[in-house]
């Protein structure tokens, strides 16, 4: 009997679940698409013309890549949710493996205005060979990495380091100096389409699930997630495996 009111209740929580973040996903896709339509039909009706015909088109493409980026994390986590997709693993070497992932970042940073740098295990320290999905370990890297660029103002820095912990696991950490995450709100930051500062979130793009996607991924690979953070100092997340 007790078991059966268990899977009832698990079975509540899910449909819970899945009732909420179909609410969330219409409510977060309605701004951008209400966007889009306003900005178009101005254009349409010949009510913009010239130079606000141009910025009109900017916000149009803007809105439709912020829509697109979320389509795409939607997909990444329905994916993560479903424990009967199975991600392939191959070995790869950590180490090599991140650093080619942090390179692609550099224009980024640079355009920013912000210094990204990369410090891997020492030379004479024997190598992370691990037998894992790529795909996951460069979901979790980009995501990361865009992430601290995206809130960190041009003069900061952003911090990655690859390799061995102190105490001999594979770690991978992203450091920054960014705008930082209150203290009362740590906790929330791993939930779907929670964002500490609406509108820096605004202002960058964000949408609201690449920290959950971290979090999903982190939890299909077994890795275990700390986070420290000051507000107005910066945010370090450290992905231990």
């Amino acid at each position: 009997m007790n078991d059966n009111r268990e899977k009832e209740r698990l079975e509540r929580e899910a449909e819970n679940a899945r009732i909420n973040f179909s609410a969330n996903v219409t409510h977060q896709l309605k701004t951008p698409l209400h966007a889009i339509s306003g900005y178009s039909e101005l254009i349409a009706n010949g009510m913009a013309t010239g130079d606000d015909a141009r910025k009109f088109g900017f916000r149009i493409h803007m809105e439709a890549q912020r829509t697109l980026d979320m389509v795409n994390d939607i997909l990444t986590l329905s994916k993560l949710d479903d424990y009967a997709e199975m991600f392939n693993e191959e070995e790869i070497d950590f180490c090599s493996f991140i650093c080619s992932i942090v390179t692609s970042f550099k224009t980024m940073a640079e355009m920013k205005g912000v210094l990204l740098e990369l410090k891997t295990s020492e030379p004479d320290e024997e190598k992370i060979i691990m037998h894992v999905s790529s795909k996951l370990i460069r979901g979790i890297t980009e995501c990361l990495v865009d992430n601290a660029i995206k809130y960190t103002g041009s003069g900061g820095s952003v911090n990655v380091y690859a390799g061995w912990s102190e105490n001999s696991r594979p770690v991978l950490v992203v450091k920054d100096t960014g705008i930082g995450i209150p203290q009362d709100e740590q906790e929330n930051v791993f939930q779907r389409f929670y964002r500490v500062e609406k509108s820096a979130s605004s202002k960058t793009g964000g949408t609201g699930l690449g920290l959950t996607i971290v979090k999903q991924s982190a939890k299909r690979l077994g890795a275990e997630i700390q986070m420290k953070s000051t507000l107005g100092e910066g945010t370090e997340i450290k992905i231990l495996f």
